[in-house]
C-alpha cells in the first residue's frame, strides 16, 4: 500500500534531523513555535519509539533563516488519539470496547476516532495548556499558589509565553526513526525543551517554589532594570520540609515583543 504522506517512500529511506526546515508561519518572531516529541504506553505507533522525552523524527528543526532558534517547546504528537475525519461514512462513532484501541485497531476502522501524529497534533496540546496558563492568573493562584479572586490579573501574551518555556524539561535524544542523535537544550531540535507547566506555575501542595512576575514592564533601548530577590527554604510561606531541595536554583525567563520584521530581510 503506497502511503502518500511519504511521497509512496517507506519512512526509514528518508533523510530526518535537518536543519533549518521550519517554515512560515512558525518562523514569526512573535508566535509560539512548537515541535514534536514521541509519546509513551499504548501510543507507541512503532517497537522501536522511544518515550516522550525523545524529539520525534517528524518534528522540524531551526534555525530560521535569520538565525533565530526554533522550535520553542515540545508537547507530544506521536500517535495521539484525535477526532477523525471520514466524510466518505455516516454515524461514524467511538468503538464500543476501548480496551482494545491502539494504533493499527484504528487505523482501518470505521470509528469516530483515530490516531494522528506530526506537529499539528502537538501544538493543540500547547495551546491547551496557554489557556491553562491564562486561568491560572486571572483566578488568581499567583503568587499563593491557591485560587485568590483578589490576587486576579490579566496576563500578556509574553507572560504566556514566558511561563510556558520557563518549564521546558530537557530531551534526551532526537529519533531519526530508527536511528538517535544528540540534543542539548536551547538547541535547534528542541528549543526549551518539553512542556510541563507544574515545573514553572507554583501550586499548594503539587510543587514547592516560589514565583516573581513582572509582566509588560516598558524598557527603552539602552537602559537596564534590576530587579533583587531573595531566596530561601520557605515556599508560599510554608516552613516546607525539603523546600530547599526545590529553591537551590533559580530560572529566569525574559520575553518581550518583537518588532515587525522588514520583508524580505534575511538579518533583521
Amino acid at each position: 500500500e503506497c502511503d502518500l504522506r511519504w511521497g509512496c517512500r517507506k519512512p526509514e529511506d528518508l533523510t530526518f534531523n535537518v536543519q533549518n526546515t521550519i517554515l512560515s508561519p512558525a518562523v514569526a518572531k512573535n508566535v509560539l513555535t512548537v515541535g514534536s516529541s514521541n509519546n509513551q504506553g499504548k501510543s507507541k505507533v512503532y517497537w522501536f519509539m522511544q518515550d516522550q522525552d525523545n524529539v520525534a523524527y517528524f518534528s522540524a528543526r531551526g534555525p530560521t533563516s535569520d538565525g533565530r532558534t526554533k522550535p520553542d517547546i515540545l508537547a507530544p504528537g506521536m500517535a495521539i488519539l484525535s477526532a477523525a475525519a471520514r466524510p466518505d461514512q455516516v454515524g461514524e462513532c467511538d468503538p464500543d470496547d476501548k480496551n482494545g484501541i491502539n494504533y493499527y485497531s484504528l487505523k482501518k476502522a470505521k470509528s469516530g476516532i483515530v490516531f494522528l501524529e506530526g506537529t499539528s497534533m502537538s501544538a493543540p496540546v500547547v495551546a491547551g495548556a496557554a489557556a491553562l496558563v491564562r486561568q491560572y492568573f486571572e483566578e488568581g493562584y499567583y503568587p499563593s499558589g491557591v485560587k485568590n479572586s483578589f490576587d486576579s490579573m490579566k496576563p500578556s501574551g509574553v507572560l504566556v509565553k514566558a511561563a510556558i518555556i520557563n518549564g521546558g524539561q530537557p530531551m534526551v535524544k532526537v529519533q531519526n526513526f530508527k536511528t538517535f542523535t544528540n540534543t542539548e537544550p536551547y538547541d535547534q531540535a528542541q528549543g526549551y525543551g518539553l512542556i510541563n507547566l507544574i515545573k514553572t506555575l507554583p501550586i499548594r501542595g503539587k510543587n514547592r517554589f516560589n514565583a516573581k512576575v513582572i509582566d509588560l514592564k516598558m524598557i527603552k533601548s539602552g537602559k537596564t532594570h534590576s530587579w533583587l530577590f531573595k531566596i530561601t527554604n520557605s515556599t508560599n510561606g510554608e516552613n516546607l520540609p525539603n523546600a530547599g531541595n526545590e529553591c537551590k536554583n533559580i530560572s529566569a525567563t525574559l520575553t518581550w515583543y518583537d518588532p515587525a520584521g522588514v520583508v524580505g530581510c534575511s538579518s533583521c
